[in-house]
């Protein structure tokens, strides 16, 4: 690991950015930040990249950067990390102090990888289980991406490291890990609980030596592993930036009816768990978007006088209903028709998500590297994960909050249940959701860029029960995010409202991939465990749609209690508990 010159002169306007930073903003609740050094440092000139960095324990986020396909040596990594918890959700007009925990360069097949010691972290910027938001900003010296994203802490000690992948006949390639190949092949495959998914990691470790993640996403440790971010960033011709392992082509959408009242309470109405007839109209994958697909419209809830939502429990009142008792209702004994059945997105959408937003290069990444020369702050502290200790702000563009959109809806699992097994949905404290960020276009329009993970809190935690055939949706609080200096903005998830408001009828599939029978009267079955699917379109905010995503654990689940004979079906053949969607029917 080791800091060495710069192989491009340095741009003129991002040096000129940097001459002109003041003493750096104070972060939201860590105290004075240091001052960036300006333009009297004799490192105000951007000729220092960061030190490279295999994967280690303490990597937060990895990834490979490469120019129309091939791998970009020398690219300048920064990870600013925002507040994380109750610190972010801030107000209209005030300020959300950031800091910068973490830097990197890319080597010579592009990879990187950022090394942050959670010790090293102010309060503020940790969860209560010690969730670290990051921005990660990428540039190849004029132009940069940037990706949201939350890691959170691991919870398995399975290594990482040893054989690569590329030794594998499904790759192909020399076993040597760091031999030229495609950038971003994996280099390691990691299984995850009983062989039901593979994650990869792209970025090897020291020799290959196995290393245990200090970090991990949520969605790594549903799937019963610990794999930090992995990304895949091109700076070329069309920049694109993903997540290795959360491809947009299998996101689904969530056609949505009319609000759902619990069985036994609906006079005629069709017996939930019954299979959905086909749709009146053929139903299609969504178009290639100009942001992120869009979920269609749920129908207009039900009147005051029928029950608004499964019997639920939850530490919030309960919500006025949101339409007159007045209005008029459909006969029960003559539903609507079940709406289309929930599609993976495809490859043109996917295409569509991927595409990254490119800005001028800001002014942080000159300021650090200056401070990197001057000795304000060392190689040897930024690869051992400490550069958080600095209290180093990315200097005068610290983002405010000039818009709230609070009481979104949004829609995260589907419950398929039938009146012989209804289901009870958990939201306990402490539930991650993960949702999409976005960075703003021209013309109003917004651009994925990664995701946050936000948690369910005490005072929020909801069950309802005796649920069946419906999509679950609770509420979420966004805010647009402008940059100080250049306007850039950026549409982020700052809290988590009611995990549970309604639910709407969402169309029961038919899953075959591994069943097992469950008897009248015998104990609850909880599915507590593995990946849940993405929901494309889960979030509609500010002419954004968003991904929203909730994995089963202990905190967020769904329990079937049988008093029939019944089928619970996944779709995985590693077995229903394993399965990212589970369906009940008729035994």
């Amino acid at each position: 690991m080791r800091a060495y010159p710069r192989r491009w002169a340095p741009v003129a306007a991002a040096a000129a950015l940097a001459a002109g930073v003041p003493a750096a903003a104070v972060p939201a609740g860590g105290g004075p930040a240091a001052a960036l050094p300006g333009a009297g440092g004799s490192a105000a000139a951007d000729d220092v990249v960061f030190p490279t960095s295999e994967m280690t324990g303490l990597s937060a986020v990895s990834g490979v950067v490469t120019r129309d396909g091939a791998a970009l040596p020398g690219a300048d990594v920064l990870a600013v990390a925002y507040p994380a918890g109750d610190a972010l959700d801030v107000p209209e007009g005030r300020a959300v102090g950031t800091l910068v925990a973490g830097a990197a360069s890319t080597d010579r097949l592009g990879r990187f990888s950022v090394n942050i010691d959670p010790a090293a972290l102010p309060a503020p910027y940790t969860g209560e289980r010690g969730q670290l938001n990051l921005e990660v900003a990428i540039s190849d010296g004029a132009r940069e991406v940037r990706w949201m994203t939350t890691a959170v802490r691991s919870s398995h000690a399975r290594p990482i490291g040893g054989t690569p992948a590329r030794c594998g006949a499904a790759v192909g390639r020399s076993c040597d890990p760091g031999a030229p190949g495609d950038p971003g092949d994996p280099v390691y495959v990691v299984s995850g609980a009983g062989g039901s998914e593979r994650l990869v990691v792209v970025v090897p470790t020291a020799e290959g030596r196995p290393v245990v993640p200090v970090w991990s996403t949520a969605s790594s440790e549903a799937a019963g592993v610990s794999v930090p971010r992995q990304l895949r960033v091109d700076l070329g011709a069309d920049p694109t930036a993903a997540d290795a392992n959360d491809d947009p082509a299998a996101w689904v959408s969530a056609p949505a009816g009319e609000e759902v009242t619990p069985e036994g309470e609906a006079g005629g109405r069709t017996p939930p768990g019954t299979p959905s007839p086909p749709p009146s109209r053929p139903s299609s994958a969504p178009p290639e978007p100009t942001s992120t697909p869009s979920r269609p419209t749920p129908a207009p809830s039900r009147p005051a006088s029928t029950p608004s939502r499964p019997t639920s429990t939850s530490s919030r009142p309960t919500p006025a209903p949101s339409r007159p008792a007045s209005a008029p209702s459909r006969p029960l004994s003559a539903p609507s028709p079940p709406p289309a059945p929930s599609r993976p997105f495809g490859a043109a959408a996917a295409r569509g998500i991927g595409r990254a937003l490119v800005t001028p290069r800001a002014p942080a990444f000159p300021a650090i590297a200056a401070a990197l020369k001057d000795g304000a702050v060392t190689a040897a502290q930024i690869s051992a994960g400490r550069l958080a200790a600095a209290r180093r702000s990315p200097g005068p563009c610290i983002p405010r909050v000039v818009k709230r959109h609070d009481g979104r809806e949004e829609t995260y699992m589907g419950v398929y249940a039938w009146s012989g097994a209804l289901a009870t949905v958990t939201q306990a404290n402490g539930a991650d959701h993960t949702l999409s960020t976005g960075a703003a276009r021209a013309g109003g329009r917004w651009s994925s860029n990664g995701s946050l993970t936000l948690t369910v809190r005490a005072g929020d935690s909801h069950t309802a029960s005796r649920v069946a055939d419906a999509w679950a949706i609770g509420t979420v609080n966004y805010g647009v995010l402008a940059n100080g200096c250049d306007g850039r903005r950026n549409l982020v998830p700052l809290s988590l409202g009611d995990p549970i408001k309604r639910f709407a009828r969402a169309y029961h599939p038919s899953l075959k991939a591994q069943c097992i029978t469950l008897y009248g009267h015998s104990s609850v079955w909880d599915k507590d465990q593995a990946r849940n699917v993405v929901i494309g379109g889960g979030v509609s905010v500010a002419g954004f749609t968003a991904s929203a995503q909730s994995g089963y654990d202990v905190r967020s689940k769904l329990s079937f209690r049988p008093t029939k004979l019944t089928r619970l079906c996944g779709n995985r053949g590693a077995g229903v508990r394993l399965s990212s969607i589970v369906e009940a029917h008729k035994g």
